[in-house]
């Protein structure tokens, strides 16, 4: 029987509990980046509280990547426990204090855009689905999630629609996105399938995503910020919280009302004002005011 390492554990840990799940790609990203070079050879019986604790500590610097790990050691150690590799209770993860976080407020700034804007262009032609993707969230502040569900027969004219999103567990509805002319420009570079075919056939483009922050000069930029940034340009267009949230896609018992009153038109305005306002900024004027 091959030793009870924490490496011997992931292997087990990963099919069950990470595989087929939305964050597998940043949690086997945190695996084989922070946990294996320090404990993969390591007996998991064998290992204490003060490694674990060394562990953290010594990425106080990044609290956010710093829980980020703990909060993957501590269900492998549940799982050892399931395997019977360790006493049933025995985690000493569970008692390393998590390090104080700060709600991030980060979006595009208005400085970074146009550096960003070069930094895709210049992987457009290796990697244009990758580069769509990011387009896409820019543009229309669709979640990650929606870009890589999304499928060519849900396209028609500007309007994607998904049936399965975030919130449709919540209320039930299919949610509209509306495609401004620069992101149905930014979908034409890729050759359209079939109905039933996804859009984008790739995974969140961390890889890409992490040469375009170096060259852009935004290292603390994560993917999800650029749809931080379609509210922020959206708020400064003046428009509502619940006409952006409509248009985010957010599921607010409170506004049911209000986002159902809320017609296409609306929504397109929403779409395309921001994508303009983002587009200026990015020094890029190569769109009409116009939707299919």
């Amino acid at each position: 029987m091959s030793a009870k390492t924490f490496d011997a554990l992931w292997e087990l840990y990963k099919p069950r509990k990470v595989r087929g799940k939305k964050s597998e790609a940043e949690l086997v990203r945190v695996y084989e980046t922070y946990i294996r070079p320090r404990l993969g050879s390591k007996l998991v019986i064998k290992t204490t509280y003060e490694a674990i604790d060394k562990i953290h500590e010594k990425m106080k610097d990044t609290p956010y990547q710093a829980n980020r790990v703990l909060s993957l050691i501590r269900p492998l150690f549940k799982h050892a426990q399931a395997l019977r590799w360790i006493p049933e209770g025995h985690n000493p993860a569970k008692h390393v204090t998590l390090f104080a976080e700060r709600k991030r407020r980060r979006h595009m700034r208005k400085g970074e855009a146009p550096k960003i804007a070069a930094a895709i262009r210049n992987h457009q032609e290796r990697s244009p689905e990758a580069c769509v993707f990011l387009w896409l969230i820019i543009f229309t502040g669709m979640r990650p999630g929606e870009i890589k569900a999304a499928r060519w027969g849900q396209l028609h004219g500007s309007k994607l629609t998904l049936k399965e999103h975030k919130s449709s567990d919540k209320t039930g509805a299919e949610r509209e996105v509306m495609l401004p002319p620069i992101a149905m420009e930014k979908l034409a570079l890729l050759p359209r399938g079939r109905a039933e075919e996804k859009i984008i056939k790739i995974g969140t483009p961390e890889w890409i995503w992490r040469w375009i922050r170096v060259e852009a000069s935004c290292r603390d930029l994560r993917i999800y910020d650029l749809r931080h940034t379609f509210a922020t340009y959206a708020l400064e267009q003046g428009f509502t919280l619940d006409q952006i949230g409509e248009s985010l896609g957010h599921a607010n018992p409170a506004t049911t009302k209000i986002y159902a009153e809320m017609n296409t038109r609306s929504r397109q305005r929403v779409a395309l004002d921001s994508s303009l306002a983002i587009l200026n900024d990015m020094n890029i004027k190569e769109t009409e005011d116009a939707f299919e």
